[in-house]
Formats: C-alpha cells, sequence, structure tokens
C-alpha cells in the first residue's frame, strides 16, 4: 500500500511539474519576445540612419560624458541610474572619428560591457535603459530548447536534456568555463540542465555536451595495458586493430576499446575492460611476426665515424642476424640493410650518438642485470643533466648537458656519452640503483626532491623506519634476518632522495616525507609554511608589500563569493568566513621571507614573489659641479710713500691704492709695475726725511674655472642616493651673560659645503628620469671663525627633475651672483688741479661674476661588461690625478674641452 502510494506521488510530482513548464515557458517567451523584438527594433533603427556619428573623444573619458554623446548623435533617450556609472575610462581613438550608426552602437554596447553594463529596449520607443549585466540578463532572456542560437543575443537561457551522462559530473566539469555572469541550474527530475549565459558562451557549451553525453564503455573495471611489439611498427598495428574492430559488435553492442600509440617506447597502450583487452592483446600476439625481406637505407654521420658506430650497433643488435651494416668511407656514411623496423630502430639510435662531442667525451655501452633502461636511464640523465628544474621529479638530458644518457631497451642496457671521470659516476650510480626485483612487485625509482632537510640525514632517518625485521623459525631458534625491500640513495647535487622501493612503501614514505620536511615553528600547521629565500629583492621591503596585497585580494575574494552567493539564492548576502590569517615575516640575515598561509593563498603568493624578486637594474651617475668666477679689476693711480727710521721705528704715510703700500710692496712694485722708483733719504736743516718713491700701477685679473666638486655615485634604480662634502662649523645662536658676569655661549653646528641627491628612474629602453637636489655652501665672512664669531654664508641651491637618455649630459645651473667695487683715494685739494690733480690721487674698479653649473651624465648598468667599463673609467681619472692633470681629464671626459 505504502509502495502504491509512494509511486502515485512521484506520478503527480512529475505531471505538475510538466504543467507547470508547459504554463511558465509559453509566458517567458511571450514576454522575452517583446524584449527580443524591441532589441532588433533599436538596432533597425540605427542601422536606418543614413548619417555618420562623429565621435571625438578626449583620452581620458567620464561614462556619462560618453553616453551624453551617443545620445545626441543618435537621438535616443537613455535612462540609468548615476551609482551604476562607475567614473572614468582610457580610450584611444583618432580625433573626429566617422562611424556608422550600426558600429557606434556596437562600440557603445562593447564599452558599456567592459563596465558591467547593458542596453535594455523598451518596446516601440527610442527609450533604453543602461543597467547593470547581471539585471539585464533576465529582462532579455531568451528561452529556447533547440531553436538555433541567435549569436548577436547577449543573454539566453538553454534547457538542455541528457541521455547518457550524469547531471552533477557535468556541471562541475562545465563550471570553470562559465563566464562571472552566466548561471547553470539542475533539474534532476526531468534530467534538465538550464544553462544562462551569452549566445555565444551557450552555444560552446552544447557542443562540449554534445561530446560528453556518451553511452558509458562497455565492462566494468576497465585497465590500461602496455603491450610492446617486438617485430612490426607500432602505426601499423594500431592501423589494423582499429580497422577491424571498429565494426565488431558483441551482443548487439560495439566493442568499446582505446588503442594510444607511445613512439618513445615502440609500444601500444590498450585501454578496455578485461576481456577486450584479452582479445586484443591475443591478436596482436599473432600478427606480430618478423617481415621477410630488407631495405638499404644510407645515413650520414656528421661527427663519429663509421667504424665507431657499426662497432655500437653490432653490439646492440647481436641477434639479429637479418641487420647488416657497411662502412662507407668516403661518404662518412653508414649502409644499414635491414627491415623497416629493423632500418628506423637503427637510424633512431644512430641520430642520438651523432652529436657534436667535447674533447675527452667517450661513448659507454653499461648493460643493466636487474631493473629496466628506461626508466633507469631516465632517472640518471634527470640527476646529472645540468640543466636542472628544483622541484621536478623527471627530465631529458639537456642538449648542452655534458653528459647524455640513452636507454637501449633491446639490450636492456644504457648508452653513456661522457668524460672517463662522469662516466665512472654514472655507473657507479647505477650498479647502486640496479638491485634485484622483490616479490612485493615492480621496483619503482622515484626521485623525490627536499626543500627544508638535508638529503643525508633524512636518509638515514627513512632508511631506519622503513627497514623491516623479519623472523625466520629454524629448528627452534629465531633469527632476525633485515630484508632488502626498499633502498634510499642520497643524491646531495639536488638535495635529494633516490627511492628503490615498490608502489605501496613509495607512497608511505611520501606521506611521511611531507610531514617530516618542513620549516619547524611553533604554534603553526606545517603544512601551511613556506620558507622563500630571494635572490634580488629585499625581503624586508617585500614583507609589507605582499601583505597589503595579499589583504586587497582577500578582500576582493570576499565580496565577490558574497555577491555570487546572493546572485545564486536570490537572498540577502550574509558574512563570508575568512579561510585563516596570513602572515609574513623577513629574515634579514638570509634575505628570506618566512610565510604563513592557507593552502589555496600559496601559489598566488609564490607567483607574485615570482614576479617581483627580478634583477634590478643600476645607474652610474658622474657629476661636476663648476664654478665659473669671471673677476676683472682695474687700479690706476699715483702713490706716495716717505719712509724714515727713528730710534728703530718705522713711520709710513700716503694714499696707496687697493693694495697695501710698504717696503715690501714697494719692491715688488718695481718688479711687476711698468713703472716704479726708489729713492734714497734726504738731509735738510739737520733734519731727516724718509726718500719719496712713486711708481704707477695699472693691473688686470682674469679668473676662468673651478672644480669645486666631481661626485660618481652608483645606485639602484628608483633609489635616491646623496652625496654629502661639508665642514661641520660651530655657529653662536645666543650669548648670555648672568648676575654673577659669567658668560655663556650656545652653539651649533652648520654644515657648509657641497651636497648632492638623485633619484634616477629608467623608463623606456635608455630614458631616464633624474630628480635632482643640490645644495652648495660657503664662509663670506673673512678670517678666522669660531663659535663666538657671527658668520655670514653663500649659499646655492638647486631643485629639478629633467628627463635624458643613457649616457647623454646634462647641464643644469645659470646660477650668476654679480659684485661691482670702486673706490678712490686723493690728496685733499691737490686733485682737483689743473693738469697735474692725477698725479696726487688713485682708483680701483672690481667686477665680480659667479656662475654655477651641474653637470651630470647618467649611464645604466645592464650587464658585467658595463660595470667593468665603469671601474677602468675611475681608474683612469685616479691615474690622472697622480699626473696633476685631473681638471683637464675631466674636461675632457665630460665633453667640455
Amino acid at each position: 500500500m505504502i509502495l502504491h502510494l509512494l509511486r502515485i506521488h512521484k506520478f503527480l510530482t512529475a505531471l505538475i511539474l510538466l504543467c507547470f513548464f508547459s504554463v511558465i515557458f509559453p509566458v517567458f517567451a511571450q514576454e522575452d519576445s517583446a524584449v527580443d523584438n524591441a532589441t532588433v527594433e533599436m538596432r533597425s533603427r540605427f542601422e536606418a540612419l543614413s548619417k555618420d556619428v562623429s565621435i571625438n573623444l578626449p583620452p581620458t573619458l567620464i561614462l556619462q560624458e560618453f553616453i551624453k554623446i551617443i545620445a545626441i548623435e543618435t537621438n535616443t533617450v537613455f535612462l540609468y541610474e548615476e551609482k551604476n556609472l562607475r567614473g572614468q575610462m582610457s580610450i584611444t581613438a583618432p580625433p573626429n572619428l566617422k562611424v556608422s550608426a550600426k558600429d557606434a552602437l556596437y562600440f557603445f554596447e562593447k564599452i558599456l560591457q567592459t563596465q558591467g553594463l547593458a542596453l535594455v529596449p523598451r518596446p516601440k520607443s527610442n527609450v533604453v535603459e543602461i543597467l547593470p549585466a547581471a539585471e539585464a540578463r533576465f529582462l532579455r532572456l531568451n528561452i529556447s530548447q533547440e531553436v538555433p542560437l541567435d549569436t548577436q543575443q547577449e543573454f539566453v537561457m538553454r534547457l538542455i536534456s541528457f541521455k547518457h551522462a550524469d547531471l552533477k559530473r557535468i556541471q562541475a566539469t562545465l563550471q570553470p568555463i562559465f563566464s562571472k555572469a552566466g548561471a547553470m541550474l539542475l533539474y534532476e527530475p526531468l534530467e534538465m540542465l538550464i544553462v544562462l549565459d551569452n549566445a555565444a558562451n551557450v552555444e560552446r557549451i552544447e557542443e562540449i555536451i554534445e561530446m560528453l553525453d556518451v553511452p558509458e564503455p562497455e565492462g566494468v573495471g576497465q585497465a590500461v595495458t602496455l603491450f610492446t611489439p617486438k617485430h612490426s611498427d607500432i602505426k601499423e598495428l594500431h592501423k589494423t586493430v582499429t580497422d577491424l574492430y571498429a565494426n565488431l559488435q558483441r551482443s548487439g553492442k560495439a566493442i568499446t576499446f582505446k588503442l594510444v600509440i607511445e613512439e618513445r617506447m615502440n609500444a601500444l597502450f590498450i585501454v578496455a575492460n578485461k576481456p577486450v583487452t584479452e582479445e586484443l592483446v591475443s591478436f596482436l600476439e599473432k600478427i606480430d611476426v618478423p617481415v621477410e625481406g630488407k631495405q638499404m637505407t644510407i645515413q650520414r654521420l656528421r661527427f663519429l665515424k663509421p667504424q665507431e658506430v657499426i662497432g655500437l650497433l653490432q653490439t646492440v643488435f647481436p641477434k639479429t642476424a637479418s641487420v647488416q651494416l657497411v662502412p662507407f668511407e668516403p661518404m662518412n656514411a653508414v649502409v644499414i640493410l635491414a627491415s623497416a623496423i629493423s632500418t628506423g630502430s637503427a637510424v633512431s639510435l644512430i641520430e642520438q650518438l651523432d652529436v657534436e662531442r667535447e674533447r675527452g667525451v667517450e661513448i659507454t655501452i653499461h648493460p643493466v642485470s636487474y631493473a629496466e633502461a628506461g626508466p633507469l636511464g631516465q632517472l640518471l640523465a634527470t640527476i646529472f643533466t645540468d640543466q636542472i628544474v628544483q622541484g621536478q621529479d623527471k627530465g631529458e638530458t639537456a642538449k648542452s648537458s655534458p653528459v647524455k644518457i640513452i636507454p637501449e631497451t633491446r639490450l636492456n642496457a644504457l648508452i653513456i656519452l661522457a668524460d672517463g671521470f662522469t662516466t665512472d659516476r654514472v655507473i657507479e650510480l647505477a650498479e647502486r640503483l640496479d638491485i634485484p626485483q622483490q616479490a612485493a612487485g615492480d621496483v619503482l625509482y622515484e626521485l623525490v626532491p627536499l626543500k627544508f632537510t638535508r638529503a643525508d640525514t633524512m636518509s638515514g632517518l627513512l632508511t631506519n623506519v622503513f627497514s623491516e625485521i623479519k623472523v625466520v623459525e629454524k629448528e627452534g631458534e629465531k633469527k632476525s634476518q633485515t630484508t632488502d625491500s626498499f633502498k634510499i640513495i642520497p643524491e646531495p647535487r639536488l638535495n635529494a632522495l633516490i627511492v628503490i622501493t615498490d608502489q605501496k612503501k613509495l607512497s608511505q614514505l611520501k606521506s611521511l616525507l611531507g610531514m617530516l620536511d618542513v620549516f619547524q615553528e611553533e604554534d603553526r600547521a606545517q603544512s601551511n609554511f613556506r620558507l622563500y629565500a630571494l635572490k634580488h629583492a629585499v625581503a624586508k621591503d617585500m614583507a609589507p608589500l605582499l601583505l597589503e596585497l595579499t589583504g586587497r585580494i582577500r578582500e576582493i575574494a570576499t565580496q565577490t563569493e558574497a555577491k555570487n552567493k546572493e546572485t545564486a539564492d536570490d537572498k540577502p548576502s550574509q558574512a563570508v568566513e575568512t579561510s585563516g590569517e596570513i602572515s609574513i615575516t623577513s629574515d634579514e640575515a638570509t634575505n628570506s621571507l618566512l610565510i604563513f598561509a592557507p593552502p589555496e593563498t600559496l601559489p598566488t603568493l609564490e607567483e607574485i614573489i615570482s614576479r617581483l624578486d627580478v634583477p634590478r637594474l643600476q645607474v652610474y651617475v658622474e657629476a661636476m659641479l663648476m664654478e665659473i668666477t669671471l673677476t676683472k679689476s682695474l687700479d690706476l693711480g699715483i702713490n706716495w710713500r716717505v719712509a724714515g727710521e727713528d730710534d728703530g721705528r718705522i713711520s709710513t704715510g700716503g694714499f696707496p691704492g687697493t693694495t697695501p703700500f710698504n717696503a715690501t710692496t714697494a719692491t715688488a712694485a718695481g718688479q711687476n709695475s711698468a713703472f716704479g722708483v726708489v729713492g734714497g733719504e734726504i738731509e735738510f736743516g739737520g733734519q731727516q726725511y724718509f726718500s719719496f718713491g712713486a711708481f704707477i700701477r695699472a693691473t688686470q685679473q682674469d679668473q676662468d674655472v673651478d672644480i669645486l666638486a666631481n661626485p660618481q655615485i652608483m645606485m639602484l634604480n628608483n633609489v635616491s642616493s646623496s652625496i654629502n662634502v661639508t665642514t661641520n662649523t660651530p655657529v653662536s645662536t645666543r650669548t648670555v651673560t648672568n648676575n654673577n658676569g659669567v658668560t655663556t655661549t650656545e652653539t651649533e653646528f652648520k654644515d657648509i659645503g657641497i651636497k648632492l641627491t638623485i633619484k634616477p628612474q629608467i623608463s623606456g629602453e635608455d630614458s631616464i628620469r633624474l630628480e635632482i637636489q643640490q645644495e652648495s655652501s660657503n664662509i663670506v665672512t673673512s678670517g678666522a671663525t669660531s663659535a663666538q664669531t657671527a658668520i655670514t654664508t653663500f649659499k646655492r641651491e638647486l631643485s629639478t627633475t629633467v628627463v635624458t637618455r643613457d649616457n647623454e649630459i646634462v647641464v643644469l645651473g645659470g646660477l650668476i651672483n654679480e659684485t661691482r667695487r670702486n673706490s678712490a683715494n686723493s690728496v685733499p685739494g691737490f686733485r682737483d688741479l689743473p693738469l697735474i690733480g692725477g698725479l696726487f690721487a688713485s682708483s680701483s674698479d672690481t667686477t665680480d661674476k659667479t656662475n654655477l653649473l651641474l653637470f651630470i651624465r647618467p649611464k645604466i648598468i645592464r650587464t658585467q661588461d658595463d660595470l667593468r667599463k665603469v671601474t677602468r673609467g675611475a681608474k683612469s681619472r685616479y691615474e690622472s690625478s697622480n699626473a696633476g692633470n685631473t681638471a683637464e681629464q675631466l674636461m675632457k671626459e665630460m665633453n667640455l674641452d
């Protein structure tokens, strides 16, 4: 009775749902038809506009302004909410761009799509709404099941039914390719998938579903079987079996199987259930027989000699009497007489061996007794190649590697191309790996890299853990015997473990190693911890950047998840819990980052670190601070001197010019001036008078260039650097005298000299932006300075930003200071005498002009060669300074001579 009621309940449920869809779908179709017709009407109206639309866009455009342009040009009314407009856009377009109205509409729709907006036209009007895409997709929804899609539509709803595949598995498979605005719902009672997305994406999803919705393969427990033919070509076998078995049936159904060609191993992979696999293997063994007949092939050699190749091939093909090898010295070639299969194998081996070898490289064949040559050769190639990627357990020998290992499956041997020392190392390791196969199963070779622990330490620990103790009872005695079921060999060069064991123990070892090979930290889940040793970046600078970045990423992820949940459930969003805290600490001693984060966050952090940890360019800046002083002075006049000695005392008098006039300068004047007279003593009236000396001075001075500083500095790109060449001078700020008459002076120190700060920023290939701040100061006060002396300083500052090219000179400055000094001296009353007044007067006119120029030449250091050139230049300047021609050398290097 209960079973009968349940059947009636299911029937009624299915009937109600069918009625629901039969009623709802037409309603949706009618509403959508109106909206869809409005869209077609809008497009037709735009296409009907005969005039071209003129669009003149600035580089930075506000979306609201762009909507106004389209509205005016197309005579369309747009309705929107300002909160949905996201602000500015960057658009590149030629000025006064003229396009058709249809193209303008397409251009407009694409720009709105990038902003997450869509157009929804009103039926039979020129009014168009601009709504968020999430809302617009339901208003413009076109519900269809088997009607061809219109790819111009933005959103459609498609009802897709299934015949064979599982709905939940299909949904999980297709979910990653859905757009953010799309949705996919399951309706299991009708075995139907409801897809909401843009038309192009829905069409692509339908194609994928059509390929996936196929019947399940016949049989249960399918397996992969490897079949290695001995005589036939794998491509011919594949074609024969596929052609014969493609149309065969068992119990009215076609046989389901799959053959995959593995050219590297000359084998076939068979994917089928057990009965089909046994049938295929039996058939393949029957058709895999030697083929009569030989063919001749001439294989030319580039690096090897024919005799070397023949000796090796005769070792590889010892049991194949049908293979004949003939050397042909004139062409440096080998003639091969064999079947097609044997010829192909021989040619393939010759091409691997005939490579350019370094001096001392020899070819060695090492037979393998127990292991398989293929996996063993691949493992050894990974270990001894010179291009190793840390953390990958498989690889092939690089072409430029000094060692090459070729597995030869016929002989079950290894062909080694290397020098004698490396060959011995390869053979020694191969012998350690070539151990007898255990009864537990096939012996596996695995190269397990380590991150935080040492290979030699971990090797001993794991060997002790996995060594088995087997108890043997014999005549009442019990003996403990250690079985050699597994072996671990440390490889220090890769910091890895070579593990030889069966599949079961290998899985157990990897599981244990995952718990042991971690960085130890208290109160942390070790599986979520990573240590990154940086090569180029600075850890303490990168740590706060990563923290800020990860915080922003998690904030965006939380907001997106909340929005997706609100859209899917059509309910108010709730708070989304974060998956754990992120801790990033820098270790300055090792320049490493210590990161604790959730497992799903670590790959993103690794990608960010790899992109930030790159070499930074350097900039070498040569600067020259030059002071050009132009002094023009003219001293004209007559100096009179009267000198005499009275009781050992000398008295002087007269009207000298700007230069002090005494006995020393009088003599010097007689030597350097154009005219000079020195007389003796005169006695008159019993009194002694000094002699009169009269001379005319006329000198003119010119001072030109003074190089104040020539700093050179190497700096990192985008890092500010400075040079400070100053004198710390004490200056009195305040003097205080107390009631007891004690005077106290407060002193501060000022830097007097040259300061230069430069921050380079490389942009493009050879363009450099320089932020420059330069200050030059000196003391103007004459005489010695002390803490109690007030001083006057003359300071010149320059602050600017320039853009120049690599290795070009920039001139900054033009700070001119001009000083004029005039003086006149004369004998009172005598200067105004006609004709002879000039004999009793002197005058001086001096003009000083100072121009401070800063010459800067930046050079980008990209390679070690650039750095060596800079070093040689510095050495050359040092040698020039010892020779005493520093200024001339600097002027020449800066192209100022």
